[in-house]
């Protein structure tokens, strides 16, 4: 198995969403937040029931861009249902994630038995991380290891603040435990625009995160996280 996955994003094609690959078994589709609300099925507009018109729209675009994913693998359509962590409910056999910013929607999907039994995605417009936030994000140890002040640790808190976001979504349909911000830590090489993330907290099963691989882009202004939790036969 690869080390890292290297992100390489499509030039976007207007309004519609572009496919593309991560490695050699993932598929992505990322494209512009567009109004995708009368292909919903039933079921998931009455999850949006109370949902402001916004959310409604992001959710669609998301739904529609797995959708498309999905079909390139050979799945027909089909509702795809929110857990109990506001999780993707994926189809038999599938893993994926589903991201967006303002303006992007992204996702990207696997088969289980490939070499990922969890993976995550995150997209965050750069300095998108209010300075009231930065604390929130980043633990003590990462503050003392930015150098950083003004716009540039808000792009650094962001940068965090992103694989953290796609460490969560790896790790938390495995483990059906949350995770709060101050119990992971990044550590970014920006030369390789990679990452990893070390679990500090107290639920160990957490610690899976450990064994991730992470790797980062910039794509429109915006940062692109991605990361991987090995199946158990590559641990």
């Amino acid at each position: 198995m690869q080390k890292t996955i290297p992100i390489y994003l499509p030039c976007l094609d207007g309004d519609r969403p572009v496919k593309f690959e991560l490695g050699n078994h993932l598929v992505g589709v990322i494209g512009k937040i567009c109004d995708y609300t009368q292909e919903l099925y039933a079921r998931e507009l009455a999850h949006l029931e109370r949902a402001v018109e916004k959310r409604r729209i992001e959710y669609a675009t998301g739904r529609h861009f797995a959708r498309v994913a999905l079909a390139s693998m050979g799945h027909a359509a089909s509702p795809i249902m929110t857990g109990e962590f506001r999780q993707p409910i994926w189809p038999k056999g599938i893993v994926g994630s589903i991201a967006h910013s303002q303006t992007l929607a992204l996702v990207v999907v696997t088969k289980s038995d490939q070499p990922f039994r969890g993976i995550g995605i995150d997209i965050e417009a750069q300095g998108s991380v209010s300075s009231d936030f930065v604390h929130e994000v980043l633990t003590d140890r990462e503050l003392a290891n930015f150098r950083t002040c003004g716009i540039g640790l808000i792009n650094d808190a962001t940068l965090i603040f992103s694989a953290k976001e796609a460490v969560f979504k790896a790790v938390n349909p495995i483990t059906n435990v949350m995770i709060d911000f101050n119990e992971a830590e990044i550590h970014v090489d920006p030369r390789g625009r990679t990452f990893r993330a070390n679990y500090v907290g107290e639920d160990k099963i957490n610690g899976i995160m450990n064994s991730g691989i992470g790797s980062y882009s910039l794509f429109e202004n915006h940062f692109v996280s991605f990361f991987g939790i090995p199946s158990l036969s590559l641990v």
